[in-house]
């Protein structure tokens, strides 16, 4: 979502003039408000239970982008409570926007957790009936031309402990980062650098669902867990409407199995988990301007 209300041009002396005239070299003509309002539509008329934005619900990190964001999201028919929110890289794209942290200002009610801690410290963790989700961060600002992610060790130490907690791991668990952990799409400048730890993190606690954002394209991949691989899913930009229009704004439903005492016994094979999710994908209709189904697995 771009909005320049009351920015400074001070504010474009640093990363901000790279993406800048990415923009204003017709980047911008891609977004649409429209698309916007006829998405919170869509989701209430879908009456979901629970949303998830996997970062990058803004362009250029200013904190006008961040309010317009938050006043889209108050649009939606459920509570903050009911909507999980994690910062991409553009949410945190200059050391100056990553200190001053208008993201976490704007945006706190999306980003409350359940259990004690400050807003804006992750991995934080939302516990509804028998679904656990763990949200972690890998933004921070890189240079000019760089879009890489970080977890950290104690972020990646702090998720381990949270999905091997009793009380979530015998929940479905849903891990969310803006980067994905590996992809034949990443490259040296916008890849996740330390992938692999978490990537091993869940081989030895599991998870499973994880979803992520960044590349702006629909994809999947499996990781490895302790007791069946992990379904990782990647999604098109909400938002966004680029000539590619197999990267048109979409977004997914995922129907979760009942979990409940799925895990009170040894025979995981009977566990719920490891059935097929069932996954509605639903595209923006350029032509109607609404979102319709676009296929069901």
């Amino acid at each position: 979502m771009l909005s320049l209300r009351g920015v400074r041009p001070l504010e474009f002396a640093n990363k901000r003039i790279v993406g800048g005239l990415n923009l204003l070299t017709g980047r911008a003509r891609e977004y649409s408000l429209d698309v916007c309002r006829a998405l919170v539509s869509d989701l209430n008329e879908q009456n979901v239970d629970h949303v998830v934005v996997t970062g990058d619900i803004s362009n250029l990190s200013l904190a006008p982008e961040f309010e317009l964001a938050r006043e889209i999201l108050m649009g939606l028919s459920l509570p903050a409570s009911e909507v999980t929110l994690i910062p991409g890289n553009h949410d945190s794209y200059t050391l100056e926007a990553h200190v001053r942290d208008d993201f976490t200002r704007v945006l706190s009610p999306y980003l409350k957790g359940d259990l004690p801690g400050e807003i804006g410290d992750y991995p934080f963790v939302r516990i509804r009936d028998d679904v656990a989700i763990v949200a972690l961060s890998t933004a921070h600002p890189s240079p000019p031309l760089l879009a890489i992610g970080t977890l950290g060790p104690r972020q990646i130490r702090a998720a381990e402990t949270l999905l091997a907690h009793p009380e979530i791991e015998r929940r479905f668990r849903v891990v969310l980062l803006h980067h994905p952990p590996r992809s034949r799409d990443t490259g040296w400048h916008n890849r996740l650098t330390d992938g692999d730890h978490f990537v091993e993190m869940i081989r030895r606690v599991g998870a499973d669902l994880v979803l992520h954002g960044h590349l702006h394209r629909e994809c999947r991949d499996h990781l490895p867990g302790p007791k069946h691989l992990v379904p990782v899913f990647g999604i098109n930009s909400s938002t966004w409407l680029p000539r590619d229009r197999s990267r048109h704004a979409s977004y997914n439903i995922y129907e979760l199995p009942s979990c409940a005492g799925a895990r009170d016994g040894n025979d995981h094979h009977d566990d719920p988990r490891t059935r097929p999710l069932r996954v509605v994908r639903r595209g923006f209709n350029v032509r109607r301007g609404v979102f319709s189904q676009l296929s069901a697995t």
